[in-house]
């Protein structure tokens, strides 16, 4: 709910916003409905204290604009805005904001991050670049990362830079060609606020007047703070500081080096979503939207104060029409000029549901493959019933909980020990709704076990089957080592249940070989270090950086993940592509399930006319199982899987062992050779 005043919310515009660079003139407009005076400011510099300054006109849509002479790519600019007071008014012409449609900022080290727009030629060769989606979106196989964690420790171009996930012989790049997805999905890369208040300093106040008693580091390293959707991030371009009071973006190279990446990752078939955040904004920098016009696309209380159900602050405005504009602008700016083939949206369910629909016919008028997969929840709904009705994607909440548990200590799943039937079945046939799920077509769930929120799948195992307790605490220089045992069992039971699943899969960074987030030392006065870290937005440093000298260590799961992805793609079956799909537990229980794929029409290159996986989710017993009639194979088993045709003959009667899984493929009956 929001406070007065109230909204005329019939002004809207369709002229292009922004700066607008002509033959001969360049134009300079923006929204801002209450205003009661606006002036647009070019500065010689990044820095420079003084501007010269124009007044902008009025027009009757509400929005402002000035024209000004000559081409003028290369300045820099920004605006100063002023309206009415009162409570929870934030009009401020001694402010200097940039432009809400900013290509490119450049920003200071500053928890207010002063910042200033770049008029840019973005103009690139992408030559032969195409999207390299599937045809099918059930073959999404999705690796959620961040820019700085994968390349931090590359060894290649600059550390943690696009410019050094660009480099095909770094650490980074080699790690995701040899994993085989098909699809990275980033954490945030529009230019987020970077900076927190100061911790625990009581004369430094955020704008809702509170003081930072949480984050010890006063950063926020994941982006899940947007301050400008148009721009990229520019602590990921190459020659980026974090030294406080200096400028990053001065030079605009965020744009090509971005692109660069983009490119890059397509001509090595893999499609690139972007995670975006539309729910709510940065919160203590100066976003321009605050000073615009903070109570037009904000959501505010009877007293002008922010609301914050996102639990971040800063509620965005999604339903009002020139909010809503925004975020479909922004989308379609990075379809076309970025060449992104989907997004992800955080706390969507707080994106209104009319702005959904909006969405869903612009982006896929533009692109009818582009991905769209929500996080399904915010505020106080839980996956409401738009997504689904629109084709949507939407992570799979109900696959994480019932396969590996909401919490390690008190909501353990089915990896270690019993669990719903009804449950398991369900979510092994895609979460569908004809078996009591959540979705009308396996492709609108997005299946996973791990994602940037809460433990990672390994420290969730270590302390789920006891190796750790959830306090301990870690000596310096101390992290766990790589899974063996029953933990190793669990991990692998754990990929083989997830990447046997129907539908799009993701795994999320390290997963494939257990990363550890441990808190590691610092300057910052956090009591938590040397301990597992289930919530690390604000760690720039090795809690959240992938040590590939670990994935080393864990060579055996890392190649399980690997042949896995590799089995999948050869068998499209496996992935919910085609065939037909059920469920059944043997023992009476779900310890052991038993899927199994039918397919009506093999072909030559794919004999196979049905498929089984055995998941046996029991901690101490073996189980055996009758496969039937007909030439069966093994593609995989619980600590291998097999190559492409050197898959082994398979009996009859099989056994899998406790905490373990197999996978089986038969021929085809009528007239496909046994022979390899």
């Amino acid at each position: 709910m929001s406070g007065t005043p109230q909204f005329p919310d019939h002004l809207r515009s369709a002229k292009d916003l922004g700066c607008i660079v002509g033959a001969d003139a360049t134009t300079f407009r923006v929204f801002a409905p209450r205003a009661t005076s606006v002036g647009v400011l070019l500065f010689d510099r990044h820095d420079s204290a003084a501007g010269r300054e124009t007044p902008m006109a009025p027009n009757d849509d509400g929005t402002w604009e000035t024209t000004l002479p000559g081409r003028l790519t290369g300045s820099w600019y920004g605006y100063r805005v002023d309206g009415p007071r009162g409570p929870g008014e934030m009009f401020d012409p001694s402010v200097v904001i940039a432009d809400p449609y900013s290509r490119s900022v450049a920003t200071k080290n500053t928890w207010r991050m002063e910042a200033r727009s770049l008029i840019i030629d973005t103009a690139f060769d992408w030559g032969d670049d195409s999207c390299p989606l599937p045809e099918d979106r059930a073959g999404l196989i999705i690796y959620e990362c961040h820019v700085r964690d994968l390349t931090a420790e590359t060894g290649a171009g600059e550390r943690g830079s696009y410019a050094a996930l660009s480099d095909r012989r770094g650490k980074a790049r080699s790690h995701l060609r040899s994993l085989g997805v098909n699809a990275v999905e980033f954490l945030p890369l529009m230019k987020f606020g970077t900076m927190e208040i100061p911790y625990r300093d009581d004369s430094v106040r955020s704008d809702g007047g509170k003081v930072n008693t949480w984050n010890p580091y006063a950063r926020n390293h994941w982006g899940y703070m947007t301050a400008y959707f148009f721009a990229p991030e520019t602590r990921y371009a190459s020659g980026w500081t974090t030294e406080p009071e200096a400028w990053n973006g001065t030079d605009g190279r965020a744009v090509t080096e971005l692109k660069e990446l983009i490119r890059s990752l397509h001509a090595g078939g893999i499609s690139v979503i972007m995670d975006v955040v539309y729910n709510h904004t940065s919160h203590y920098d100066r976003n321009p939207l605050k000073y615009i016009d903070k109570q037009y696309y904000y959501h505010c209380d009877a007293g002008g104060g922010f609301l914050e159900a996102s639990g971040c602050g800063n509620d965005f405005q999604t339903g009002r029409p020139m909010g809503a504009r925004l975020i479909i602008d922004s989308l379609l700016y990075w379809m076309r000029e970025y060449h992104v083939d989907g997004f992800r949206f955080d706390l969507a369910a707080m994106i209104e549901e009319g702005t959904c629909r909006r969405i869903t016919e612009e982006v896929r008028g533009l692109n009818p493959k582009a991905l769209l997969i929500a996080e399904p929840w915010g505020g106080e709904k839980h996956h409401p019933p738009w997504f689904d009705e629109l084709g949507w994607s939407s992570w799979n909440d109900k696959f994480r909980d019932a396969v590996k548990g909401r919490d390690p200590v008190e909501g353990r799943g089915a990896l270690f020990g019993p669990a719903s039937g009804d449950v398991i079945e369900n979510v092994l046939l895609g979460s569908v709704k004809e078996s009591g799920g959540l979705f009308s077509d396996l492709r609108h769930g997005v299946s996973y076990l791990e994602s940037h929120d809460g433990y990672t799948l390994g420290d969730f195992v270590r302390i789920a089957t006891g190796e750790y307790p959830a306090d301990h605490r870690f000596g310096p220089g101390e992290r766990p080592g790589a899974p063996a045992g029953a933990g190793l069992a669990v991990h692998r039971l754990a990929a083989l249940a997830l990447l046997t699943s129907p539908g799009p899969v993701m795994m999320h960074e390290g997963q494939e070989f257990a990363r550890s987030k441990v808190v590691v030392p610092t300057d910052a006065d956090d009591p938590s270090v040397g301990m597992f870290d289930h919530d690390s937005y604000n760690k720039d440093n090795g809690t959240n950086y992938i040590d590939y000298g670990r994935a080393s260590a864990a060579r055996g799961l890392l190649k399980y993940y690997r042949d896995l992805v590799a089995m999948r793609k050869r068998h499209p079956a496996v992935a919910g592509v085609g065939g037909t799909r059920s469920v059944a537990f043997p023992r009476g229980d779900p310890s052991l399930a038993v899927v199994t794929i039918t397919l009506d029409r093999p072909t030559a290159s794919r004999p196979f006319d049905r498929y089984i996986v055995l998941l046996n989710f029991h901690p101490s017993e073996s189980a055996e199982y009758g496969l039937g009639e007909g030439s069966w194979r093994a593609l995989a088993g619980p600590r291998s899987v097999h190559q492409a045709g050197k898959e082994p003959r398979a009996g009859a009667d099989t056994t899998v062992p406790a905490s373990s899984g197999a996978v089986f493929g038969r021929f085809n009956q009528t007239g496909y050779t046994d022979a390899h």
